[in-house]
């Protein structure tokens, strides 16, 4: 079987947070939210990578997924697969843990979190030095 590639994990995770938000429904109000560049750097700060900025389908953003990243160019040479999500409001987090923790890939060599906070998702992945604790802690004190 072969290994997915960073960019159809991409697609995968994005298919299936896309499925989740629809099956959630959204509700709540994204006033005092977490914003995007804000999770993006505490989590790139975190986890010594660079994270740029992914298109986020229109399905998804209409069910309240408002912006995604990751370091899917670079997660080969960072040993590390990091996908960070910002959604509409906490509700619709709440709403989709379940489902995404049976959506995330996983395999033998990578250990893989879900970890949330407020109204933003992770999905972190390390097959070389884990920075899931640095990762957790960036992500717990944002506000």
């Amino acid at each position: 079987m072969r290994r997915p590639t960073p960019k159809t994990a991409l697609a995968a995770v994005l298919l299936s947070l896309t499925a989740a938000l629809g099956a959630a429904g959204c509700g709540g109000s994204d006033a005092g939210a977490i914003s995007a560049d804000e999770a993006t750097a505490a989590v790139s700060k975190a986890a010594g990578v660079t994270l740029e900025a992914d298109d986020v389908p229109s399905d998804a953003r209409k069910e309240g997924l408002k912006a995604s990243a990751s370091n899917s160019a670079t997660a080969a040479k960072d040993s590390q697969l990091i996908f960070v999500f910002t959604l509409k409001d906490a509700d619709t987090v709440g709403k989709l843990k379940d489902g995404l923790k049976n959506a995330v890939p996983t395999s033998s060599a990578a250990k893989v979190e879900l970890i949330s906070h407020e109204n933003v998702v992770v999905i972190y992945g390390a097959v070389g030095e884990d920075r899931s604790d640095a990762v957790r802690k960036a992500v717990d004190a944002l506000s």
